[in-house]
C-alpha cells in the first residue's frame, strides 16, 4: 500500500547513504503507521528504529537516542527480549552512546548485545563478530587496552575463519589490533601486523 511504498523508498535511500532524504520519508511513514496501525505493532516499531538509525548515521545522536530507546522498549515488549530485532536495538543504542562519548554505558550495552547474539545467533555470525569488534573499540576509547586486546584477537580469528584473510573487515581488525598493541608499548608485536595490514590494503583495497 501507500505507506509501505513510502517506508521501503525511505529504506532504499537509507541503504544508499541518503540519510537526510530517507529521514523525511521515514517520518512520514511513521506518522501514517501510528495513525493507521497503532504504536505497538512491528511495522510501526520498524519505522521508529529506522528513523533512529538514520539520525544516528547523521551523527544526530541526541535526537536518535530517545527513538532507539523507544524502539528497544517496544520490541522487547512485543517481540521479546531475545528477538534479533530487539538485540539490534541494544547494539544500535550502544553505538549511539559511543557517539556521544558515553563509553561506560555503551560498554555495558555492547556486552549485553554480544552475550545475546552469541546465544541467539551463534559465535560465528557476522553480527556477533561485529559486536566483539565494537566492544573492543569501546574499551580502547576508555584506555582499557589490555581488555581490548583479547577481544580484537578473538574478532580477528573469527573474521579470518568466517570472512577470509583478505576481507576488508579482517584487514581492519589487523590494523586495530596493531594500534591497540602499540598503545600498550608492544611495538615489536604491532609492527608485523601493521606491515600485514598495509600489504593487504595495497593489494586488496
Amino acid at each position: 500500500d501507500t505507506i509501505d511504498c513510502i517506508y521501503y523508498l525511505a529504506f532504499c535511500l537509507h541503504k544508499q547513504g541518503k540519510h537526510l532524504t530517507a529521514e523525511t520519508l521515514i517520518r512520514q511513514a511513521l506518522e501514517l503507521r501510528q495513525l493507521v496501525l497503532g504504536l505497538e505493532v512491528p511495522d510501526t516499531i520498524d519505522c521508529i528504529y529506522v528513523l533512529g538509525l538514520c539520525l544516528n548515521l547523521q551523527a544526530n545522536y541526541s535526537a536518535a537516542e530517545p527513538l532507539i530507546r523507544q524502539a528497544l522498549e517496544l520490541r522487547g515488549r512485543v517481540s521479546g527480549p531475545e528477538a534479533p530485532h530487539t538485540i539490534d536495538c541494544i547494539y544500535l543504542l550502544a553505538h549511539c552512546l559511543t557517539g556521544q562519548g558515553n563509553y561506560s554505558t555503551a560498554e555495558a550495552m555492547y556486552r549485553q548485545a554480544l552475550e545475546l547474539r552469541q546465544r541467539v545467533l551463534g559465535p560465528e555470525h557476522p553480527y556477533t563478530i561485529s559486536s566483539i569488534s565494537n566492544l573492543a573499540k569501546c574499551l580502547v576509547n576508555q584506555d582499557k587496552y589490555s581488555a581490548a586486546e583479547p577481544m580484537y584477537l578473538q574478532a580477528l580469528e573469527l573474521r579470518r575463519h568466517v570472512l577470509g584473510p583478505e576481507a576488508p573487515d579482517t584487514i581492519d581488525c589487523i590494523y586495530f589490533l596493531a594500534r591497540c598493541l602499540t598503545r600498550q608499548g608492544k611495538s615489536s608485536t604491532a609492527e608485523p601486523l601493521f606491515r600485514q595490514a598495509l600489504e593487504l590494503r595495497q593489494r586488496v583495497l
